[in-house]
């Protein structure tokens, strides 16, 4: 269910020009597709495995496949390393269910560039797997992401920031990740997208429709993170 509908009672002054960051008739659109987006699969119980063309062609000696993913079922950890090897990253998307969203993250930009990797959380898939290709392609042109900064150009018309995700959460959230890099010993940051106003989740007066769209993974508890009901749906112990 995306956020759009949870909007309309306090969007109804906004013109239909206003865009909003996901879902219905308004939206922001981030970069559309482009020959540079990388290699993804989809992951919701079982995963299938949609590739993107390539722009980086990289030379990378990665390991063979050693077991799949707990999360998945499917012969595709195989794939992930060979899209790293090739592309430099893959982007891993698992999708969103009626009440609880979707997110996509990276798997390789540690490896390939010494960046941490990136989640996203809360979008359509479509523009949070363009966020993270345009990071990656940023990446790959010698930008560094920090915490904390403002980042415009990865949604149309506002900033977005980032923060460290707590390796508490990557066993949940970034099984495949965890996976190829065998441990939690590699760092990820969490990309946040703001509310109409440019507030973030954590600030004074975020829409509180808003909020379950992006648990607070810099937090260790789920409590804090707002993570207690995607982590039952995800069938995990809270």
């Amino acid at each position: 269910m995306y956020f759009a509908n949870h909007l309309r009672a306090d969007e109804e002054t906004k013109t239909a020009t206003t865009p909003s960051l996901i879902g219905g008739v308004e939206q922001i659109v981030g970069p559309e597709p482009r020959e540079a987006c990388f290699a993804s699969s989809v992951v919701r119980l079982s995963c299938s495995v949609a590739p993107w063309p390539g722009q980086l062609n990289r030379s990378m000696a990665l390991p063979k496949m050693k077991a799949h993913d707990p999360r998945c079922e499917g012969p595709h950890d195989q794939k992930v390393l060979d899209d790293i090897a090739a592309y430099g990253w893959h982007v891993m998307n698992v999708l969103e269910q009626s009440d609880t969203p979707g997110w996509s993250y990276s798997i390789g930009l540690q490896r390939t560039f010494n960046h941490p990797e990136i989640v996203v959380f809360g979008q359509e898939v479509d523009l949070m797997h363009s966020m993270i290709n345009t990071v990656g392609d940023d990446i790959s042109a010698g930008k560094t992401f920090v915490p904390d900064g403002r980042y415009p150009g990865l949604v149309e018309g506002y900033s977005c920031t980032f923060k460290p995700v707590q390796p508490v959460w990557y066993e949940h959230f970034l099984g495949f990740a965890t996976w190829f890099y065998d441990g939690v010993e590699y760092p990820v940051m969490q990309c946040f997208w703001p509310d109409f106003e440019g507030r973030f989740p954590w600030e004074r007066g975020f829409s509180e429709h808003l909020s379950w769209l992006q648990p607070l993974l810099f937090h260790h508890t789920a409590s804090a993170a707002g993570a207690s009901e995607l982590l039952k749906s995800l069938g995990d112990p809270v």
